[in-house]
């Protein structure tokens, strides 16, 4: 608390150098980045969700992939951003449904790009610039997105600059890798890591499915554990059986810690504990890729 009115509230934090006063960041930023927590200093290299105040203003920076959501909410007395959309209903006192959000999760199993549970839940977009002047109890944002053009280049010129973007990104990622593993699948997104960060010493890959997938030639498990002891790197397994709690404690769970953002409760049946485990080992962050444009063409 600054003693005015504003309070930072952390939980379960990763990295004690991610706060400072009354500004945090969850995720990881360059080393370099020394004014994180400074308003108006430019947007830091890295893959974050940021919160910085001072006196006067509170702002709000998210990375180029608005990889970790920043949920905006306010009234006439409050004003709470947080990277849970569950803190909105809970600080402005009540729960005002959003019955767009409904119908995305009923179509598609998931809340969409954009929509919260609560219709006054707001999300920042991607390179979004979000500032609260508190004392005229207003609220900006800036929010550029990223542009997509055509670029005649032949394939062979795009796939050289995917090359040295990737090999540009993963050099300069500085990671403590006895905090942070690797989850290894079958798929293209987590081998083609590997790849990059093979020669990096103490790095760790683990994979998790069921105890049963060990076994099943052509399984993103065995793969995963064929291609690690192919390249010598230490892997693990964790199984994610079905618990044996209570269904309903299951679920609990599942919305608590995702938000209720997607229908995909089938992958943490095991109640998190493989997460649990990451945990209390010490495990603070996985190193992952994804791709922004879905699996078809």
């Amino acid at each position: 608390s600054d003693g005015r009115g504003l309070f930072l509230g952390v939980f379960n934090p990763a990295d004690p150098a991610a706060s400072r006063d009354c500004s945090a960041y969850v995720g990881w930023l360059a080393s370099s980045q020394h004014t994180w927590s400074t308003v108006g200093s430019a947007a830091p290299v890295g893959s974050y969700a940021l919160f910085r105040s001072n006196p006067a203003v509170v702002e709000l920076l998210a990375d180029y992939a608005a990889s970790r959501t920043i949920w905006i909410g306010q009234d006439d007395e409050v004003f709470v951003a947080s990277t849970s959309q569950r803190a909105i209903p809970h600080f402005l006192g009540s729960h005002q449904c959003n019955p767009m959000a409904q119908a995305w999760m009923l179509s598609c199993g998931t809340l969409g790009p954009s929509q919260g549970w609560d219709r006054r839940a707001r999300a920042l977009g991607p390179a979004g610039v979000a500032r609260f002047d508190r004392a005229r109890w207003k609220l900006s944002v800036r929010e550029p997105g990223v542009e997509f053009t055509i670029d005649p280049s032949p394939d062979e010129a795009h796939a050289l600059r995917l090359d040295e973007a990737l090999e540009s990104v993963v050099g300069n990622l500085e990671l403590d890798l006895s905090k942070w593993v690797l989850p290894l699948s079958g798929g293209f997104d987590s081998r083609a890591i590997l790849l990059l960060m093979k020669h990096r010493e103490g790095l760790q890959a683990v994979t998790w499915g069921r105890a049963e997938a060990l076994r099943q030639r052509g399984n993103d498990a065995y793969v995963a554990r064929q291609v690690a002891e192919r390249f010598g790197i230490k892997h693990s397994y964790f199984p994610t059986d079905l618990s044996q709690e209570p269904i309903d404690r299951l679920f609990n769970r599942y919305l608590v810690a995702g938000d209720g953002r997607t229908d995909g409760v089938l992958a943490y049946m095991d109640g998190f504990e493989t997460w649990r485990k990451f945990h209390e080992s010490g495990i603070r962050g996985v190193i992952r890729g994804d791709h922004g444009f879905g699996p078809g063409p």
